[in-house]
């Protein structure tokens, strides 16, 4: 599941629900980041949470829109974390290319 949409998720109590549950929350806005915050901070030193990015950690100011807020969350995620850095051809795009789908104009049958 995608929180699409932290704000509404904050409103009825169910981001930090969700989120325990596995679900995916899509930084948007600066108020989502903000959201986004506030559930790193309740899970620091209790639980575990599971982070991926396509984005380097000293691009998380961009991100958030708030370099402050990032360092608070970096803070908070990377004291006591294992990092992984996967480099290589994202394993989506290696598909496309093997089904050769990849720069092909798209087909109009007629």
């Amino acid at each position: 599941m995608v929180i699409a949409d932290p704000a509404a998720a904050e409103a009825e109590d169910d981001l930090a629900r969700e989120a325990a549950r596995g679900a995916e929350i899509d930084i948007f806005e600066r108020r989502s980041a903000h959201l986004f915050f506030q559930l790193v901070a309740r899970r620091y030193e209790r639980g575990s949470l599971l982070i991926t990015t396509n984005q380097i950690v000293t691009q998380w100011g961009t991100v958030f829109g708030d370099d402050g807020l990032a360092a608070a969350i970096l803070d908070r995620l990377l004291h006591h974390s294992h990092t992984l850095m996967i480099q290589g051809e994202s394993y989506r795009l290696r598909q496309i290319k093997k089904a050769g789908l990849l720069g092909r104009a798209p087909r109009h049958d007629d």
